[in-house]
């Protein structure tokens, strides 16, 4: 879990509808949910969302307990965080990575790294048919990527 600086969450198009309708649904709305200052489009011209930081660095949706506030519609940046991936739609592959955080440095120091990756990389890749190519794609221009861990690529088959 890394809801602090210097990492920033961003949201597809319809997950940025599913935050909205379930902050709607528990009276929590609110007009600042994402940066229209940096929410823009990847360089594929594809719209994503910077979801807003509190003025001490954290998401927005970071609460005192350190839970968080939108965990049943979470977006996929956040849910797998510290993996992420990159996806390349003119090869179809998918690049798995590992960011470098304070999460990643505990469960290396407790030996359950590799354990932990595997769990959630094949939970990761149970997830991504639930996403249209688009929103794929607009994983292709990651922000950072020298602090981040390439640990495998996967194919997508296409379509």
């Amino acid at each position: 879990m890394c809801c602090t600086k210097p990492f920033f969450a961003f949201a597809t198009e319809s997950e940025r509808e599913k935050i909205v309708e379930y902050l709607q649904s528990k009276n929590l709305t609110n007009n600042n949910i994402f940066d229209k200052r940096q929410s823009s489009k990847f360089i594929t011209g594809l719209p994503y969302f910077l979801i807003n930081k509190k003025k001490n660095g954290e998401c927005i949706f970071l609460k005192e307990d350190k839970s968080c506030l939108i965990q049943p519609v979470k977006p996929l940046d956040c849910l797998f965080w510290p993996l992420t991936f990159e996806f390349n739609p003119h090869t179809n592959e998918l690049d798995i990575l590992l960011g470098d955080c304070f999460f990643t440095k505990q469960i290396k120091k407790l030996g359950i790294l590799e354990e932990w990756v595997a769990k959630e990389k094949e939970n990761l890749i149970k997830q991504i048919p639930n996403f249209s190519r688009n929103e794929l794609i607009a994983y292709n221009s990651m922000t950072n990527i020298a602090k981040f861990t390439l640990l495998f690529t996967i194919t997508i088959p296409p379509g």
